[in-house]
């Protein structure tokens, strides 16, 4: 059991995770987002209940700390609780909070850790390395699955939050029948939990087995009929089926029980976007850039709107804005790599897909994807081949015309792969599924 709350943002987590680590060693037992969030829980939620069964707060503040809403919110409760709160100043220049004590500095990391270890609760036996279910989470955020499942499985007489991870994980590595089979488990020890229907529908949807998804859906709303999560979920299955109005109405229930949630009003604009209402999503994302600026999903889910609606020269000011602001960054590379296919430059397309690859390993599968319809219509055919290969290693549904048509941004995206992947079949590359 945790005694330690590490509160942080996700621009500190590579730091966050040292610290996690080194204060197992010292005896300390941290919870933190990295580690212990499990796949397919609720946010604000999970992250409120591991604060509040914690003793202690162990409050990681940089300048990131004062731009996220919602870990200034957690930090605000904990600072208005009964609880120890102790203040790592890893950043110099950040302000810090209003505490008795004085801050730990982290800018002599050995001696900041010795310093951070007697001030929370030890014991005298430290954990030299992570739990697998540690190792496992961690896996499943980095979208390594094969090391995930690995991981879960290791873990004896699982527990059905366990079991309820592993089937996430199937389902993030496209294996749904293995996935079903391992949360109906969970269900039949739990048969109340939402979560784990939530999840089932994830895979059933991955199934093509819609109506049962939606029927998951709505036994999570039946459960939990307050549950924010339960209309979100349902609202992005009741796309895949077209019913974009019912979706919206779904989301706007997910709104109007947590009204500033950046993740529903971002799913709003989703929902627009499939439906091709593109002035629509256009104001919703909007509406989020207003809350976070820098909300990459809502970022990049608007200019690919302004694309759709042919605002290409507007689109590319806007993300060559953000490139010289965070040239290390590969989601602005991804987004421009899609906006030059769009208006038919390929060579600029590959380039900035080529960006992306060497500056961020979240972005390698949009990354080759992009770059190998560059190629391709580039009549660059075997440098297409090779990247879309690589892709369809990483994310194997790619390898199927139906997973290129639900992962594809867009019809002229979805076309060239699915000419790309019927060159790759007729040349033996890959069976023809």
């Amino acid at each position: 059991m945790h005694n330690t709350f590490l509160l942080y943002t996700g621009e500190d987590e590579s730091l966050a995770k040292r610290v996690y680590v080194d204060l197992l060693k010292g005896g300390v037992r941290p919870w933190a987002t990295a580690y212990d969030f499990a796949p397919g829980s609720p946010y604000e939620p999970t992250l409120e209940a591991a604060m509040d069964a914690s003793t202690h707060v162990a409050l990681l503040v940089t300048r990131a700390y004062y731009s996220n809403d919602v870990i200034q919110r957690l930090a605000n409760k904990a600072l208005n609780s009964d609880k120890t709160i102790v203040v790592i100043e890893a950043e110099r220049g950040a302000d810090m909070p209003d505490v008795d004590s004085d801050p730990i500095r982290l800018r002599r990391y050995a001696r900041g850790i010795q310093s951070l270890v007697q001030a929370l609760p030890h014991d005298d036996e430290p954990i030299e390395e992570l739990h697998a279910f540690q190792r496992a989470n961690d896996a499943y955020f980095k979208d390594d699955q094969d090391a995930a499942i690995m991981a879960y499985k290791e873990i004896e007489n699982p527990s059905p939050l366990v079991l309820n991870s592993l089937g996430a994980a199937y389902t993030a590595a496209g294996r749904y029948d293995e996935a079903l089979e391992v949360i109906d488990q969970a269900i039949e020890q739990v048969p109340d939990n939402a979560q784990f229907y939530r999840n089932k529908s994830v895979a059933l949807t991955g199934a093509k087995r819609i109506e049962e998804s939606l029927a998951a859906d709505e036994k999570a709303l039946e459960l939990e009929p307050d549950s924010p999560e339960n209309y979100s979920s349902y609202a992005m299955t009741l796309v895949v089926v077209e019913r974009y109005d019912d979706a919206l109405k779904a989301i706007q229930k997910a709104q109007a029980l947590v009204p500033d949630s950046l993740l529903y009003i971002y799913q709003e604009g989703f929902i627009h976007s499939q439906a091709k209402d593109y002035e629509a999503a256009i104001a919703a994302f909007d509406r989020a850039i207003e809350i976070e600026p820098h909300y990459e999903g809502a970022v990049a889910g608007r200019r690919i709107a302004l694309g759709h609606l042919g605002r290409h020269e507007e689109a590319l000011a806007e993300v060559n804005k953000e490139i010289k602001k965070h040239p290390k960054k590969g989601s602005g590379y991804i987004t421009r790599s899609l906006i030059n296919f769009y208006i038919g430059q390929y060579e600029d397309a590959a380039q900035d897909a080529t960006a992306a690859l060497t500056r961020s390993a979240e972005h390698q599968v949009a990354g080759l994807f992009n770059r190998a319809i560059a190629y391709w219509k580039l009549d660059r055919k075997t440098e297409a081949q090779q990247d879309f290969l690589k892709a369809i290693e990483q994310m194997p549904i790619l390898g199927t015309a139906e997973g290129i048509e639900d992962n594809a941004e867009s019809d002229l995206t979805a076309d060239a792969a699915l000419g790309l992947l019927q060159s790759m079949i007729d040349d033996g590359l890959i069976p023809d599924a």
